[in-house]
């Protein structure tokens, strides 16, 4: 073995920082975004909390003249929670000295406003002590500035996971709540549908939720009234949040909740709260019409519900000139160039940007390669023919043992500077638009397996087809395995996104046709022969298995969502580079030599259906 010291991965992991494990959980959950194992129902001990949770909500839920305020959802260990007021000292000592005093002003003008509009307020040192049976905790904050953001250049950041050593933080007791966010894989791809696009989004979205004063000592903070003087028990200002504010676990479930509380409780038009309930990820509004009259529309009724909910939904902006005219100059964009869910996308040419930048760094190590990696956003797989070797390449870290923080031997930093030199400055422009909104479409889904499992669904009808979301992973270094299993792993990749595009678009696009594409026939066949399956081991078994159950939900939902057949067939794959490599889409490929039938699956439907 070489001089590069070996160790497991699991002894590696916990070598990672949280910060690491945050960005690699953030990257990860888009990454494996509808491609997650499918096991029908979720369990029924998460559904219980999460209905226990959203129970509770709805019977704390206040609405007054100025809003609805809420309840934290605490759990119940909540009475464990320290009060925090020692590092919150420490963490505001530190941020006095790291900042210039023009930037400290700056802080200083920002908790101005903020006690002028009511989203915080002073605690008088004579209340300070008093709980009254509350619980009091005090929140380290620090500042991140992004000057390329113009609307908020400057955000001050709660850490609610801030603790003592052995002691929880915030976070730690409060439940999360049940995910109530559209998937954003779903959103993008809705919003490559339809003629006309708008955006949007909610001022300051979590500071309009207001908190209940019950709970509001539990988010208290520290500043200074005096810049030049430490901050002494004289000289400190506490402050407490009425608002539901950004770092804590539960703000986007009762952002959500609340909207879609106020959403169900109110005459609004069932079309619109539907969108918007679809469309809306935490603050950004995302939706498409087929005509100027129908934007339109959609502008005034998102008006009209966000101002009942005292929320100020701004920054519009569409595709269309005359629909961005009908906006309010109070409400419209002065941006025709934003981002969408991290997309770029012009406005006037109704163009998305896809690039991909690389930052450099000066030591090259497994750490940096892991961030630099998870720093490409590229949640609809875009990119894939290009960034596939650099994943190809961080996990061909592992098998040679590196350390976090070890550089890497000169042969491996050299191949790592030539990927990146290969990848960085990648940008290429496509249209937004795919197909028109309620048009009949197939959708095609080609699947593919070497060293990686490979999955891609294009959508499109009468001989044109558009590339709309791709996927890929790595076969586990834990073992090896032959082709056709790898093959067996993609044809699977490929149904559970097959389920998850046919759900997320089903109610914007009539779905006629579903085809599934392999070029492997033996696991073709092994998908036809239930039987024969079995005997080739647990992974083949369950992969068919899974195959299987996806079909049957597919079919049994589509009886209601005139979904004619869902086909699988043996084909010749056009390699994935020609999607970048080349200004061409992948169509038919080649001739089909085989297909399976699964109409005789689960009992009888009402519509011929095969996989």
């Amino acid at each position: 073995m070489s001089n590069v010291e070996a160790q497991t991965p699991a002894l590696q992991q916990t070598m990672l920082t949280q910060n690491d494990m945050d960005t690699w959980d953030r990257y990860w959950s888009i990454e494996s975004s509808g491609t997650n194992e499918y096991t029908g129902p979720e369990k029924d001990e998460k559904r219980m909390l999460d209905e226990k949770i959203s129970r509770r909500f709805k019977e704390t839920v206040v609405k007054k003249p100025d809003g609805y305020y809420v309840r934290l959802p605490w759990k119940e260990n909540f009475n464990t929670l320290p009060q925090n007021k020692e590092m919150a000292t420490a963490r505001l000592r530190s941020l006095l000295k790291q900042y210039p005093p023009e930037q400290l002003a700056e802080i200083v003008n920002t908790f101005r406003e903020q006690l002028h509009q009511g989203i915080i307020e002073e605690i008088p040192r004579t209340n300070r002590l008093s709980t009254r049976g509350r619980t009091i905790h005090y929140l380290s904050y620090h500042v991140v500035y992004t000057p390329e953001k113009r609307t908020t250049p400057k955000r001050i950041v709660f850490d609610a996971s801030a603790h003592p050593k052995g002691r929880p933080a915030l976070n730690d007791v409060l439940h999360q709540g049940p995910l109530m966010l559209p998937n954003i894989c779903g959103v993008l791809m809705r919003f490559r549908i339809g003629t006309i696009a708008t955006i949007a989004d909610i001022e300051k979205a979590f500071l309009q939720v207001r908190l209940h004063e019950g709970d509001r000592d539990a988010t208290r903070f520290l500043w200074v009234r005096d810049l030049t003087q430490p901050p002494s028990e004289n000289n400190l200002v506490v402050y407490r949040f009425t608002r539901v504010t950004f770092g804590l676990n539960s703000s986007p479930f009762l952002l959500a909740a609340t909207i879609h509380f106020h959403l169900e409780s109110s005459p609004f038009n069932s079309t619109i709260a539907e969108q918007l309930k679809d469309n809306l990820y935490v603050d950004n509004l995302v939706m498409t019409a087929e005509s100027r009259e129908e934007a339109m529309k959609q502008y005034r009724e998102t008006k009209e519900i966000f101002n009942s909910l005292e929320m100020n939904m701004r920054e519009f902006t569409s595709s269309d000139e005359t629909v961005r005219n009908h906006f309010d100059e109070k409400d419209r964009s002065s941006s025709l160039q934003v981002k969408v869910l991290g997309i770029g996308w012009k406005a006037n040419t109704d163009t998305l940007t896809i690039k991909c930048t690389i930052r450099s760094v000066k030591k090259i190590t497994k750490r940096n390669v892991l961030h630099i990696n998870a720093s490409i956003f590229d949640p609809l797989g875009w990119l894939t023919p290009l960034t596939i070797r650099s994943k190809v390449f961080f996990q061909s870290l592992w098998n040679k043992g590196y350390n976090w923080d070890q550089p890497l031997r000169e042969e491996d930093a050299e191949q790592w500077k030539k990927l990146c030199d290969s990848i960085a400055g990648f940008q290429k422009e496509l249209p937004r638009k795919l197909v028109k909104k309620y048009s009949e479409q197939n959708l095609f889904k080609f699947t593919d397996a070497s060293t990686m499992a490979t999955a891609c669904v294009y959508i499109g009808n009468n001989g044109v087809q558009q590339l709309l979301i791709a996927k890929t992973k790595l076969p586990s270094i834990k073992g090896a395995h032959t082709i056709p299993k790898l093959e067996m792993n993609a044809l699977t990749i490929g149904a559970r996104l097959a389920r998850t595009t046919y759900t997320e678009l089903k109610k914007i696009v009539t779905i006629s046709n579903i085809y599934l594409f392999t070029d492997s026939e033996i696991t073709l066949n092994w998908v036809k022969n239930k039987e024969t399956a079995k005997e080739k081991g647990v992974l083949v078994s369950n992969r068919v298995k899974e195959i299987y159950n996806i079909a049957k939900a597919l079919i049994k939902e589509s009886e209601s969502n005139s979904v004619t057949s869902i086909q699988g067939k043996t084909q010749q794959i056009a390699p994935p580079e020609a999607s970048l490599q080349k200004n061409s889409n992948i169509t038919s490929g080649g001739k089909v030599r085989n297909s399976f039938d699964l109409r005789k699956i689960g009992g009888h439907w009402k519509r011929k259906s095969s996989l």
